[in-house]
Order: C-alpha cells, then sequence, then structure tokens
C-alpha cells in the first residue's frame, strides 16, 4: 500500500509540465552548492576579468553595443554573495566603464565621443541596479535568517509543478534523506513513517483550502526525529487552491520540556500528597493512645479534656484525608470540603438526625496553607454550636464563606440559645475560643466579631493575601 500511494504521488507530481519541474530542480540543486568565501571571491574576479577584457577588446574595435550588457552579471554575484559589497562594485564598475570609454575615445580615438551620453547612461544604469538587487537582497538575506534556521523552514507545493520551493534547511534535510535524488518530490521523505499517512491528509485538506496547523514528526539532517508544528496556508486563485505553502517550526525543546514540567510538579503533587497520608496515619495514631488513655481516666473533667482534645485531632486528620483525596491539593473548593468536614464532625454526635447544617462557599477556594487552620476555626465554632447551643433538641447551622474585593468574610452562625450578653473569650471562653482568636488575628491577620441574632453569629473578616501568599481566591466560571 505504500508503495501504491507512492507512485500515485509520483505520477500527479510528475504528470504535466515535466520541463518546468526539471528546470526548477536544477535551479535548486545549482543554488544550494555551498561555497567558500575564497571560492565567490576568485568566481566574481574570474567573471568581471573576462568582461572587462571583452569590453576592452569591443572598444580597441569600435563595438560598443553588446559587451556594456554583460557587465550585469559580476553585479548580481556580487550582490548575491556578498550584499553589503553590491554597491560599491556597481559604482566601481560604472568608473571603470567609463574610463574606458574616455580612454579609447580620448587617447586612441576608436570610439566617437558623440556616445558619451549612451555611456552615461549605462554607468547609471550599472549603480540603479547595483543599488536595487541589494535592497532586495537584503530583505531576502533577512528572511532566509529567519526561515533557514535548522529550527524552522518554508516549502510550497503546486498541483502542476510539485514542489517548486524549499527554505535552506527543508532543502538540506530533503536532500539528505534522498540522497541528492528525486529532491523536487521528496518533503514527504522526511516525514516519520508513521505520520506519513497524516501528511497525505494534510496536503489534501490545504489543497481544498484549508489552513490549519498539523504536529509532525520529521527525521533532521542529523537523522534525528524531531517534532514541528506545521502551518498550512492553502495558495488560491479565486476560490480555488492551486497549492499551498507550508511554515514548520521545530517545538521538540518545547515539548521535552513541557513533560519534565508535568513530570515535575506531578511528582511534587504526589509527594504532597504523600505526606498528608503519612500526617493521616500519625494522628490516626496518637488519636488511638488518646482513646487507651480516656478509657483509663476516671476523673470527668480529664476525660472531658481528652474527649475535647481527641475531637481536633480528628478534624485536623479528616482535614488531611480530604486533601490527599481530592482531585486539587493546592486550591481547594471551600463548599465541598465543609461539607465533608461537617459530616465528620456531626457523625460523633448524639444529635446528628435533629441538626441541619447549610454550607455556602460562593465559589471560593482555599489555598492549601491555609485550609487546615480554616478548618480548625470552622470546626472548633460548630463543635460549640453542636455541643452548647441546642440543649432541647435540633436546630440550624449556617457556614458561610463570601470574598469582597481584597478581603473574605467566614461565618458561622446558628439559631441556638445564644452567649451571653457580657461574654467575653479571654475570661470565659475556653481553649478552643482562644485557639480560634489567636489563629484568625495572628496568622490570617483579620478580625473576630460576634453578636446575638436569634442565636449566636460569628464573623471573621481576613484579608484574602497575607504578604506574598494568597489565602484564598474566587472560582473562575
Amino acid at each position: 500500500m505504500e508503495n501504491d500511494g507512492e507512485e500515485q504521488r509520483h505520477d500527479r507530481v510528475k504528470g504535466v509540465n515535466v520541463p518546468y519541474r526539471r528546470l526548477n530542480r536544477l535551479l535548486l540543486q545549482v543554488s544550494s552548492k555551498n561555497l567558500t568565501i575564497q571560492q565567490k571571491i576568485i568566481a566574481v574576479t574570474i567573471v568581471t576579468s573576462i568582461i572587462i577584457a571583452s569590453s576592452i577588446v569591443g572598444l580597441s574595435s569600435g563595438m560598443n553595443v553588446i559587451f556594456p550588457h554583460f557587465f550585469y552579471l559580476p553585479i548580481i554575484m556580487t550582490v548575491y554573495w556578498f550584499p553589503n559589497r553590491g554597491v560599491a562594485f556597481s559604482i566601481g564598475l560604472a568608473i571603470l566603464y567609463v574610463s574606458e570609454f574616455l580612454f579609447f575615445g580620448l587617447v586612441l580615438e576608436t570610439i566617437p565621443m558623440s556616445e558619451w551620453i549612451n555611456v552615461v547612461s549605462r554607468s547609471i544604469v550599472f549603480i540603479t541596479i547595483g543599488t536595487v538587487l541589494t535592497m532586495l537582497r537584503w530583505e531576502a538575506f533577512t528572511l532566509n535568517r529567519i526561515i533557514g534556521d535548522k529550527d524552522k523552514f518554508v516549502f510550497m507545493f503546486d498541483k502542476d509543478l510539485g514542489y517548486f520551493y524549499f527554505s535552506p534547511s527543508a532543502y538540506e534535510m530533503v536532500r539528505a534523506a534522498n540522497n541528492e535524488d528525486h529532491v523536487a518530490y521528496g518533503i514527504r521523505s522526511i516525514v516519520s513513517y508513521e505520520d506519513r499517512q497524516r501528511f497525505d491528509e494534510d496536503e489534501r485538506r490545504a489543497l481544498r483550502g484549508e489552513k490549519f496547523v498539523d504536529k509532525l514528526r520529521i527525521t533532521d539532517v542529523d537523522s534525528r526525529q524531531r517534532t514541528y508544528n506545521f502551518c498550512f496556508i492553502p495558495l488560491l486563485n479565486g476560490e480555488k487552491a492551486y497549492g499551498y505553502e507550508a511554515i514548520a517550526e521545530d517545538v521538540t525543546d518545547i515539548e521535552d520540556y513541557e513533560v519534565s514540567l508535568e513530570k515535575a510538579v506531578m511528582e511534587k503533587t504526589t509527594l504532597l500528597a504523600e505526606v498528608h497520608h503519612r500526617v493521616r496515619n500519625n494522628l490516626a495514631s496518637i488519636i488511638g493512645l488518646i482513646n487507651m488513655q480516656i478509657r483509663e481516666t476516671d476523673h470527668p473533667e480529664a476525660r472531658k479534656s481528652l474527649l475535647e482534645f481527641e475531637s481536633r485531632l480528628l478534624a485536623i486528620s479528616s482535614v488531611h484525608s480530604q486533601i490527599y483525596e481530592g482531585d486539587d491539593i493546592i486550591n481547594i473548593d471551600f463548599e465541598d470540603h465543609m461539607c465533608r468536614l461537617m459530616d465528620d464532625i456531626l457523625e460523633s454526635s448524639p444529635q446528628k438526625d435533629r441538626l441541619e447544617v447549610q454550607i455556602e462557599g460562593n465559589g471560593v477556594r482555599i489555598n492549601h496553607w491555609a485550609i487546615m487552620d480554616i478548618s480548625t476555626v470552622v470546626a472548633e465554632l460548630v463543635t460549640n454550636s453542636v455541643k452548647h447551643a441546642f440543649p432541647e433538641g435540633g436546630g440550624e447551622i449556617e457556614v458561610r464563606l463570601e470574598s469582597q474585593e481584597d478581603s473574605c468574610i467566614l461565618s458561622i452562625s446558628d439559631n441556638g440559645i445564644g452567649l451571653a450578653q457580657e461574654f467575653d473569650i479571654e475570661s470565659q471562653g475556653r481553649l478552643g475560643l482562644k485557639i480560634v482568636r489567636r489563629i484568625v488575628e495572628d496568622k490570617f491577620k483579620g478580625k473576630l466579631s460576634w453578636r446575638l441574632e436569634g442565636g449566636t453569629k460569628w464573623t471573621i473578616r481576613f484579608p484574602c493575601t497575607d504578604d506574598d501568599f494568597r489565602i484564598c481566591t474566587r472560582r473562575k466560571s
């Protein structure tokens, strides 16, 4: 099948205008020869010397019609090989030509002086052509510097002419792949075997008039597999495509860097998840030891303190478990995280069936370094409501977080019996409330307040950023 496709491809390319393609191929081969500076200088010198000698012979014999036109050839060669010397060389030839005329016209009198207008005109034409060609050559030189690098190349295809243009680097790769044979048909040969069918399909799409980008692997001049982005641009005659041009850029290094970056991120993410996993296991061991101590303790106050301490550790362990199991361990969705945390808190409460907890996160996400402290604050305040706000039955608890410009507002409220009007954390609050206040003021640089609203409402306002660390962000919709 591969051979059949190759034969059909050659038939399509060779079917019409064969002489034109042969001439095109010859020009490609000649223009690709890399000469040294010395070889170029010798070539220009030889051609120039021959033309000067011919013009001297012509002037000495009285002919001043044919030979001046041959001066264009060394001008073109110089401009092509030495763009920064083209104008000076054309001026030099013009002066030399005028000097020859003056010598043969005034001294030897083989040329009539009436020819001086034609001589001066031709000299001006020499200088003009050298200047214009130099300007065009510099534009082409700049373009070749852009498309001539090894990391990018350009080629063009015509339905009748086949591949009629290669940039220098493209030509070198094609020639290396084909051992200098069938250069004008060989762009497909540098595409990796696995991608050739896709390349054929890309060509068909381009010849249907589609403009698109595809990623293909090719073999470079060093026989290495490289990945290139190919941009196919159709050449249109009206609305019908008669060919296409393709611009290819090497993206292998970028892909390798992206792969290594993804690998590094995955490794760090896995390591961070493993840390959370180990912390959770260690906390489970500590909780087990506390349970053993509770069973052996008869003093009511000691048992109560140990139970409260165990409750805090359970909340912390739950946070680590959720982070470890979550999809995003860097920015944690507040609402989703708190729903699972509330389930863990209520699971150990005898009133769990009579309590209703509402969570509203407003799309805010908490940074991983702050989620533990946020969870500790919420767990302490919700646990207080569960234990003390509803002595006669069930009730409602609401946890709400919203972002306002550069600050966040976290509120925990219940419809229970409420706090005393003269309540003060420092003098009357238990250890848990003092921990909450210290976290809010010292870590988040925020402010903790409370008021009675058919129950108790705790309000915590803190900046979204702490120095260079972002605490919370709003989820993009």
